[in-house]
């Protein structure tokens, strides 16, 4: 039996000659260059053995390892040590602030965005009697205890009962009040309840079929193909708003973005993997805007940036390519991305691995201290302390001798390849070391489709994109979702088209009350 890979014509008649017991040939040259082929094809084969175990400890620690990227002093001080240039380890963290726990007393700090219900629980009239002078007992104080409650959401049918008026004349025609506007046209759902799923689905990551059965629980009988026409009818209504964050986010002087993948059906047997794009804003146009594809090619990015100029912060996927032709949009590259390589490295070449992330280690603290900075502080602190770090790291990596396809032969590239736009960060204060705001935007989406699991068609996956897109600006903004959602869906289709912007969430303000407060639920 034979493990060589491909071998030599004069290999395979050795093997066949060996197989029918024939002896060994006596030429020396030919057995000297059999040797030499068995050796070269035995090393190729344990190249590809090292590079399958790699990938299979690889797969293996990404299915059941921890995912974190961080590093432990210790192995920053062991990539310290290894470095050819002098270099300070990180400073201690410095120690927690003492805890005045003990100052204000013991049990569990009070809840304050909860109200609270007060309940006086006193005791019966023939205890307030003395026991011992029959006189009667004066209030001195109360025992205050708290415990956090629990009340299911209210469900309740929206009764409006509009009074008709008519002269007994029978000229003066039937005057009435004009009805609401309704969010589903001759559709059960008022805005509360319409807001209520779509945040279960698209925040909190609730199926509709399980909504199904939570409403069923709470005694209101809704079927999944009526929850799905709510949604729809929901995105079809922010659409407007959605198209006008789009156009806010164009205007950004930097857009962060990233992709992940979602399942798409389209009447297929096998589900095909479309495309979920995020497209953040910078810190005047603090929004973030979702775009779905069926595929990853770089023409949709270049449809949805359309004339945008600017700077794009993004990994380097060669689908970008074609957006930075032309000079009118500028690369700036991800340190995070960058670093994903050398941690993947680790394993296989631990030393200058380490060596690396301890570049990259000292770049971030620089990024710590800037946190709290301006813009034109943040640049100069970067060029004082980063600079001369990235000039070193630079001159460490093109002094490494690798092979271009071990791992950190395709880390050092990855490095090699995206200098420029990895160091274009230090030109402004405005921009970014990394793009980790994109890509915790798409954590959204990653929770839920291990949860709805694929979009039905493409016009389900727009859809999803509009609402993601309110959703995460919501929070990004700190706007209650279902505070803005219930406001918005009553208000967008009578808002004047002109002013549509004024709804987008970073610029959202509750309608005021035009009349007296509405009931209530029903005790």
């Amino acid at each position: 039996m034979s493990y060589v890979v491909n071998p030599s014509p004069e290999a395979a008649v050795y093997f066949r000659e060996v197989t029918d017991g024939a002896s060994l040939p006596t030429d020396v040259p030919t057995l000297h260059r059999m040797i030499v082929e068995l050796a070269k094809d035995l090393d190729e084969t344990r190249q590809k053995l090292q590079a399958v175990s790699r990938e299979l400890s690889f797969l293996r620690s990404r299915t059941h390892g921890p995912k974190s990227e961080k590093l432990t002093p210790d192995q920053l001080t062991l990539a310290f040590a290894v470095r050819s240039f002098p270099v300070q380890p990180p400073p201690p963290a410095p120690p927690p602030p003492p805890s005045n726990r003990d100052k204000r007393g013991h049990g569990r700090k009070r809840q304050p965005r909860l109200p609270i219900e007060r309940t006086i629980l006193d005791i019966p009239e023939e205890r307030k009697v003395c026991d011992g002078c029959g006189g009667k007992r004066r209030w001195i104080g109360d025992e205050v205890s708290h415990r956090a409650e629990f009340r299911p959401g209210h469900l309740y049918i929206q009764e409006d009962v509009r009074p008709k008026y008519a002269c007994t004349c029978g000229h003066g025609g039937v005057e009435t009040a004009p009805p609401r506007v309704q969010v589903v046209e001759k559709g059960l759902a008022g805005p509360g309840l319409l807001a209520h799923v779509v945040i279960g689905k698209y925040a909190d990551h609730l199926p509709l079929y399980r909504q199904s059965r939570i409403f069923a629980r709470h005694g209101l009988d809704l079927s999944r193909s009526t929850l799905c026409g709510w949604i729809a009818r929901a995105a079809d209504l922010l659409a407007p708003i959605y198209l006008a964050m789009k156009l806010d986010v164009l205007a950004s002087k930097v857009i962060q973005t990233d992709d992940t993948t979602v399942r798409l059906l389209e009447a297929r047997e096998e589900p095909r993997c479309g495309r979920i794009w995020a497209y953040l804003g910078d810190l005047l146009h603090r929004q973030t805007v979702y775009d779905f594809s069926r595929t990853r090619e770089g023409k949709h990015v270049r449809a949805f940036l359309g004339d945008f100029r600017g700077v794009i912060q993004a990994d380097a996927f060669s689908g970008y390519d074609g957006v930075y032709e032309g000079g009118k949009v500028i690369e700036l590259g991800c340190w995070a991305h960058c670093r994903r390589h050398y941690v993947d490295a680790k394993e296989s070449d631990s030393a200058r691995a380490l060596a690396a992330l301890s570049f990259i280690h000292q770049l971030y603290e620089v990024e710590r201290l800037a946190r709290d900075f301006s813009a034109t502080e943040r640049q100069a602190l970067r060029q004082r302390l980063a600079a001369p770090v990235l000039v070193e790291f630079d001159t460490w990596v093109r002094a490494q001798t690798i092979l271009p396809k071990s791992p950190i032969g395709e880390a050092i590239g990855y490095t090699l390849n995206q200098w420029k736009a990895l160091n274009r960060y230090l030109e402004d204060g405005d921009f970014q070391i990394d793009n980790n705001g994109a890509e915790r935007a798409l954590r959204k989406v990653a929770i839920g489709r291990r949860n709805f699991l694929h979009f039905a068609t493409a016009t389900g996956g727009d859809r999803a994109a509009i609402l993601y897109s309110i959703i995460e600006s919501c929070s990004q903004n700190h706007v209650e979702p279902f505070a803005y959602l219930r406001d918005v869906l009553e208000r967008v289709s009578t808002h004047p088209a002109r002013d549509v912007h004024l709804l987008m969430p970073r610029l959202w303000k509750p309608a005021p009350l035009t009349g007296p407060p509405a009931a209530g639920p029903p005790s």
